[in-house]
């Protein structure tokens, strides 16, 4: 790119675009010694494209669906973050899609427009609202499911709740203690979350949607359990899906990512299940085909009269 531009300032300039689906901005140009004029020659030679005002693209580069997204945060400045739909697609929220839609969310005072953007106004992000990806500022995990809650169906925001938890994005806890700080100020979609929550609170992050089913089968209808419980028998240190201590019972959740494992780890699954019941503990295993029933049958079958 023979603009008349120091190459260290070049260099630097492209290795920052690559971080950025291959975009950047005149001020981010500015700050490396780039002035507008080097910028414009760039522009009419067709190295550099423009994609909205003040932010380019390196030609070349094969367009990515993040471009749009990535270009309004840039256009749009630092006191920016993308949110609600958005946010919940670089997040890999269940349901949700680059591309589809882009939201910012901006200080109330801001008078910001973009040519398709939608803007949120808002006077509550607080500083763990706020993560960084890809260089520019994007609503936390927790703060986007509260501000996607109102204009999701029921059925969608449960399954995204129940991923999320999976992927270990949050806990049901989690989100309930922030919407719980929200809850003043009268965010929209509040009740929804809060009906969606009330069986979920409590419940620590499963490994797998099966285990995930399988404890909130048994929570009503078994004594209390905990869930990945780690003891030490042997010597040797174990983590069993749910124990119901007082019983001395194990369970196993296992789906098909177990039945896919290696020599070594299935081999130390038996291990494991040899030193439990050497040691009098009781095993049960769950699978995916066992219906509500059968599930909860496998425990109560070990259980004494009267105890569940």
């Amino acid at each position: 790119m023979e603009i008349g531009v120091d190459p260290l300032a070049l260099s630097k300039l492209q290795a920052l675009a690559a971080t950025q689906f291959s975009l950047f901005s005149v001020g981010q140009a500015a700050a490396l010694g780039i002035t507008a004029r080097a910028l414009e020659r760039a522009l009419n030679r067709g190295w550099i494209l423009q994609v909205r005002r003040g932010i380019y693209a390196l030609a070349g580069h094969p367009p990515s669906v993040w471009q749009p997204l990535m270009a309004a945060a840039l256009a749009a400045g630092p006191s920016t973050a993308i949110s609600h739909r958005s946010a919940a697609a670089v997040h890999g929220f269940y349901g949700f899609v680059p591309g589809r839609h882009t939201e910012l969310s901006v200080p109330a005072s801001s008078h910001l427009v973009l040519d398709g953007v939608t803007i949120h106004r808002t006077r509550q992000l607080a500083r763990d609202d706020i993560v960084e990806r890809h260089g520019v500022r994007v609503t936390s995990a927790i703060r986007t499911i509260i501000d996607i809650a109102a204009t999701t169906n029921d059925h969608l925001l449960a399954r995204v709740i129940d991923e999320g938890a999976i992927k270990r994005l949050w806990t049901p806890d989690g989100i309930a203690r922030r919407l719980d700080e929200l809850r003043r100020c009268g965010r929209p979609g509040v009740k929804r979350l809060d009906r969606l929550l009330v069986p979920r609170v409590g419940e620590r992050n499963p490994d797998s949607a099966l285990e995930q089913r399988v404890f909130r089968v048994l929570k009503p209808r078994v004594p209390p359990f905990l869930t990945h419980y780690r003891l030490t028998l042997g010597g040797e240190t174990l983590v069993v899906d749910l124990a119901l201590l007082e019983f001395q019972i194990a369970g196993e959740v296992e789906g098909r990512e177990v039945r896919a494992m290696s020599r070594g780890a299935f081999d130390r699954g038996k291990l494991k299940a040899n030193l439990l019941i050497a040691h009098g503990w009781r095993l049960v295993y769950f699978t995916s085909t066992m219906d509500d029933e059968t599930i909860v049958r496998q425990v109560t079958a070990l259980l004494p009269p009267r105890s569940y």
